[in-house]
Protein backbone atom coordinates (compact mmCIF):
# COMPACT_ATOMS: atom_id res chain seq x y z
CA UNK A 1 0.00 0.00 0.00
CA UNK A 2 1.16 3.16 -1.29
CA UNK A 3 1.81 5.74 1.58
CA UNK A 4 0.28 9.18 1.76
CA UNK A 5 2.02 12.56 2.52
CA UNK A 6 -0.17 14.26 5.00
CA UNK A 7 2.01 17.33 4.29
CA UNK A 8 0.50 17.89 0.50
CA UNK A 9 -2.96 16.24 0.69
CA UNK A 10 -4.48 18.86 2.34
CA UNK A 11 -3.69 21.08 -0.61
CA UNK A 12 -5.20 18.72 -3.35
CA UNK A 13 -7.62 20.34 -5.67
CA UNK A 14 -11.24 19.29 -4.02
CA UNK A 15 -13.66 17.28 -6.63
CA UNK A 16 -16.36 19.24 -8.74
CA UNK A 17 -20.05 19.60 -7.09
CA UNK A 18 -22.22 17.92 -10.26
CA UNK A 19 -25.42 19.41 -10.91
CA UNK A 20 -26.92 17.76 -13.92
CA UNK A 21 -25.66 19.73 -16.97
CA UNK A 22 -23.82 22.03 -15.00
CA UNK A 23 -20.80 21.78 -12.87
CA UNK A 24 -19.52 24.18 -10.10
CA UNK A 25 -15.64 24.08 -9.55
CA UNK A 26 -14.25 25.39 -6.00
CA UNK A 27 -12.30 28.35 -7.54
CA UNK A 28 -16.39 29.29 -8.00
CA UNK A 29 -16.45 29.25 -11.76
CA UNK A 30 -19.39 27.99 -13.00
CA UNK A 31 -19.53 26.04 -15.92
CA UNK A 32 -21.82 24.67 -17.95
CA UNK A 33 -21.45 20.70 -19.58
CA UNK A 34 -24.36 20.42 -22.14
CA UNK A 35 -23.82 22.15 -25.34
CA UNK A 36 -25.42 25.88 -25.21
CA UNK A 37 -26.11 28.71 -27.14
CA UNK A 38 -23.75 31.90 -27.66
CA UNK A 39 -25.96 34.20 -25.15
CA UNK A 40 -25.64 31.11 -22.29
CA UNK A 41 -21.90 31.19 -23.10
CA UNK A 42 -22.42 35.30 -22.86
CA UNK A 43 -24.44 35.09 -19.52
CA UNK A 44 -21.81 32.81 -17.88
CA UNK A 45 -19.18 35.17 -17.18
CA UNK A 46 -22.08 37.67 -15.67
CA UNK A 47 -22.57 34.53 -13.53
CA UNK A 48 -19.29 34.21 -12.49
CA UNK A 49 -18.99 38.64 -11.26
CA UNK A 50 -21.96 37.88 -9.28
CA UNK A 51 -20.70 34.40 -7.46
CA UNK A 52 -17.94 36.73 -6.69
CA UNK A 53 -18.98 39.99 -5.39
CA UNK A 54 -18.40 40.51 -1.81
CA UNK A 55 -20.56 41.20 1.50
CA UNK A 56 -21.78 44.89 1.58
CA UNK A 57 -21.57 44.84 -2.64
CA UNK A 58 -24.52 46.92 -2.84
CA UNK A 59 -23.18 49.44 -0.08
CA UNK A 60 -25.14 48.05 2.62
CA UNK A 61 -25.34 44.09 3.89
CA UNK A 62 -25.88 42.95 0.52
CA UNK A 63 -24.98 39.07 0.58
CA UNK A 64 -22.91 37.66 -1.84
CA UNK A 65 -24.37 35.31 -4.31
CA UNK A 66 -23.81 31.82 -3.01
CA UNK A 67 -22.41 29.01 -5.77
CA UNK A 68 -25.19 26.54 -5.34
CA UNK A 69 -27.76 29.36 -6.51
CA UNK A 70 -25.60 30.55 -9.60
CA UNK A 71 -25.27 27.07 -10.37
CA UNK A 72 -29.40 26.32 -10.18
CA UNK A 73 -29.49 29.34 -11.88
CA UNK A 74 -27.37 28.22 -14.78
CA UNK A 75 -29.16 24.99 -14.80
CA UNK A 76 -32.26 26.82 -15.40
CA UNK A 77 -30.85 29.33 -17.82
CA UNK A 78 -29.77 25.40 -20.04
CA UNK A 79 -33.45 24.19 -19.52
CA UNK A 80 -34.99 27.75 -20.95
CA UNK A 81 -32.68 28.16 -23.67
CA UNK A 82 -33.98 29.27 -27.03
CA UNK A 83 -31.81 30.55 -30.21
CA UNK A 84 -35.03 32.51 -31.03
CA UNK A 85 -34.95 34.65 -27.25
CA UNK A 86 -33.09 37.50 -26.36
CA UNK A 87 -30.51 36.76 -23.23
CA UNK A 88 -31.96 37.50 -20.12
CA UNK A 89 -30.66 40.16 -17.68
CA UNK A 90 -28.87 38.84 -14.90
CA UNK A 91 -29.38 40.59 -11.19
CA UNK A 92 -28.12 39.93 -7.98
CA UNK A 93 -30.43 40.58 -4.74
CA UNK A 94 -29.59 41.99 -1.76
CA UNK A 95 -30.71 39.11 0.47
CA UNK A 96 -27.87 36.49 -2.06
CA UNK A 97 -30.60 35.72 -4.70
CA UNK A 98 -29.99 36.10 -8.33
CA UNK A 99 -32.99 37.02 -10.59
CA UNK A 100 -33.22 36.28 -14.47
CA UNK A 101 -35.10 38.90 -15.87
CA UNK A 102 -36.95 38.72 -19.65
CA UNK A 103 -38.54 41.75 -21.17
CA UNK A 104 -40.34 41.35 -24.25
CA UNK A 105 -43.62 41.90 -26.09
CA UNK A 106 -45.58 43.42 -23.72
CA UNK A 107 -44.48 40.85 -21.04
CA UNK A 108 -42.27 41.13 -18.03
CA UNK A 109 -41.16 37.63 -16.80
CA UNK A 110 -38.73 37.03 -13.80
CA UNK A 111 -37.12 34.49 -12.19
CA UNK A 112 -35.95 35.00 -8.64
CA UNK A 113 -33.86 32.11 -7.83
CA UNK A 114 -33.06 31.93 -4.04
CA UNK A 115 -31.97 29.10 -3.50
CA UNK A 116 -31.41 25.84 -5.50
CA UNK A 117 -35.49 24.42 -5.67
CA UNK A 118 -36.79 27.81 -4.56
CA UNK A 119 -37.19 29.98 -7.19
CA UNK A 120 -40.10 32.49 -7.29
CA UNK A 121 -41.78 33.27 -11.00
CA UNK A 122 -43.72 36.25 -12.15
CA UNK A 123 -44.95 37.05 -15.11
CA UNK A 124 -46.25 40.52 -15.96
CA UNK A 125 -48.57 40.69 -19.15
CA UNK A 126 -48.40 44.72 -19.75
CA UNK A 127 -51.62 44.59 -22.23
CA UNK A 128 -54.08 42.57 -20.38
CA UNK A 129 -52.54 44.12 -17.08
CA UNK A 130 -52.37 40.87 -15.39
CA UNK A 131 -49.89 39.41 -13.11
CA UNK A 132 -48.97 35.82 -11.78
CA UNK A 133 -46.73 34.38 -9.04
CA UNK A 134 -46.28 30.49 -9.02
CA UNK A 135 -43.40 29.01 -6.51
CA UNK A 136 -40.96 26.45 -8.18
CA UNK A 137 -39.11 24.12 -6.89
CA UNK A 138 -37.37 21.79 -10.25
CA UNK A 139 -40.57 21.63 -12.77
CA UNK A 140 -40.46 24.24 -14.70
CA UNK A 141 -43.01 23.17 -17.41
CA UNK A 142 -45.12 26.37 -16.21
CA UNK A 143 -42.22 28.89 -17.32
CA UNK A 144 -41.32 27.12 -20.64
CA UNK A 145 -44.94 28.69 -22.07
CA UNK A 146 -44.14 31.66 -20.17
CA UNK A 147 -40.50 31.83 -22.27
CA UNK A 148 -42.32 31.22 -25.60
CA UNK A 149 -44.84 33.70 -25.20
CA UNK A 150 -41.85 35.58 -24.94
CA UNK A 151 -40.67 35.15 -28.86
CA UNK A 152 -44.59 35.05 -30.09
CA UNK A 153 -44.67 39.60 -31.64
CA UNK A 154 -47.92 40.90 -30.00
CA UNK A 155 -48.89 43.05 -32.89
CA UNK A 156 -48.75 47.06 -31.49
CA UNK A 157 -48.72 46.38 -27.72
CA UNK A 158 -47.06 49.08 -27.30
CA UNK A 159 -50.09 51.13 -28.43
CA UNK A 160 -52.09 49.29 -26.19
CA UNK A 161 -49.97 49.68 -23.13
CA UNK A 162 -50.02 53.36 -23.76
Amino acid sequence: MPAVDRNTSAFQRSRPIECQNVVALPTRRVIVQAQSSSWQQALLPRLEDLVRLPSGWDGYRGRPISLPCATFAAEILVRLCREDLTPPALVPGSDGSVQIEWHENGYDVELDVQAPNHVIAKRYDLVADEEQEIQLTNDFTKIMGWIAALTVHRRDWRQRVA
